[in-house]
């Protein structure tokens, strides 16, 4: 079995802003210590991710990315901007639609958007190839994880918000280069 977690990566608000509304909306979370202009918030229920990028991005007039890997075989994200969703990807389509047989090409995610919103440091026609890349192939990506820390690498995005969840860090783990008392929890669970 793979990388299954779920995500939201903000950018602008801080983390101290983020905790305190979190906590008087009555969500149970972690949050992620600061990576530049960003911090992650880690829903403690994994279907919660879109729920939680909807809000935190309504209140803070700000752009999201809520990101799921599931069991690795695919890499599906919703990027919001104040509270409404305007681009999505999913890197298996095959997956998403299990009632259907389709191609298992990648599908959705807009390259110049994620470019723009986050500033990124490398090509348009990169971050395209990377998302074009199909699953499951000898030139393509096996691993959704794989994928997601490609990305977010490109994107400049933290690395904590790849292979990380909230029951890791409950569980004492936590991201590369950061330990489990870097994260504030909030709510109870």
């Amino acid at each position: 079995m793979g990388a299954t977690y779920s995500n939201v990566t903000l950018k602008g608000p801080g983390q101290a802003d983020i905790v305190k509304y979190l906590k008087e909306s009555g969500w149970t979370a972690y949050v992620s210590p600061s990576h530049d202009r960003y911090h992650v918030v880690y829903p403690g229920m994994f279907e919660y991710y879109q729920s939680a990028a909807r809000d935190t991005t309504g209140h803070f007039d700000c752009f999201g990315i809520a990101s799921v890997v599931f069991e690795d075989a695919y890499l599906y994200y919703e990027l919001y901007q104040g509270g409404r969703m305007i681009d999505k990807y999913v890197s298996n389509a095959m997956i998403m639609d299990e009632n259907q047989f389709i191609a298992p090409e990648p599908r959705g995610g807009d390259a110049r958007l994620l470019w723009q919103t986050f500033g990124a440091q490398t090509t348009i026609k990169r971050i395209e190839k990377l998302l074009r890349k199909p699953h499951q192939e000898a030139d393509g990506y096996e691993a959704a994880s794989k994928r997601h820390r490609d990305l977010v690498g490109m994107l400049g995005l933290p690395p904590a918000c790849v292979c990380c969840n909230y029951d890791l860090i409950e569980g004492g783990g936590s991201p590369e280069g950061t330990k489990a008392s870097d994260f504030v929890h909030v709510g109870g669970m």
